[in-house]
């Protein structure tokens, strides 16, 4: 007997899993996702097809995304993490969420370090960084933890001075109750453990 899977029921597996994964991440929009599933799976199927059925999943994963936050904590962990990174902003630390840049490059650092330039540009000061990057929130999302990533943004870093921001960065953390796990090496990323509930704006309900 054929045990091979249908590519067809696959390909709505996939498909699935990706808008559903990308409405928990809470941040890119209805039609964002809807493109990003159509553009990830070209050529599996035809794009009219494709479009379709992304829009399908799109409107059941958001309408359970908005039943389900009804019954949310007031302040969720994911509010947390927003709060103790505005804190570190405030700090001239400069962060990022959902940071998009190559982390298979060894270079990927310049990325961050263009951040912290604009900011230097517009009149503040910026003597850090912290971000995650959208693999991050994939992980995170799943009950992984959320890995941060830190750092001075010195082209020639310093243990020093990157492992204090390190700690600064996982002081702001645990002050907003959430769990962190680090060990104290600048060579290592931060881990936070938060149950990941992103809430949505009503606003974006279609």
């Amino acid at each position: 007997m054929d045990m091979d899977m249908d590519p067809e029921f696959v390909l709505v597996g996939e498909v699935g899993l990706l808008v559903r994964r990308e409405v928990a991440a809470g941040f890119s929009t209805r039609a964002e996702i809807i493109k990003l599933a159509v553009d990830r799976f070209e050529g599996e199927a035809k794009e009219s097809e494709l479009r379709a059925l992304a829009q399908e999943m799109a409107a059941s994963s958001f309408y359970k995304h908005y039943k389900a936050q009804i019954g949310w904590p007031l302040v969720t962990d994911c509010e947390r993490l927003d709060i103790a990174f505005d804190k570190l902003a405030g700090k001239d630390i400069v962060t990022r969420h959902n940071f998009e840049c190559d982390l298979d490059d060894e270079e990927y650092i310049e990325d961050i370090v263009d951040e912290m330039d604009k900011v230097i540009a517009s009149g503040k000061r910026a003597r850090g960084y912290a971000f995650y990057h959208r693999l991050d929130v994939a992980v995170a999302v799943e009950g992984g933890g959320l890995c941060i990533s830190f750092g001075t943004g010195s082209r020639n870093e310093s243990e020093e001075g990157a492992v204090r921001i390190g700690n600064e960065v996982a002081d702001a953390l645990r002050l907003q109750g959430l769990a962190v796990d680090w060990s104290g090496s600048w060579k290592t990323r931060i881990t936070v453990w938060l149950d990941w509930k992103r809430r949505r704006p009503w606003s974006e309900e279609e």
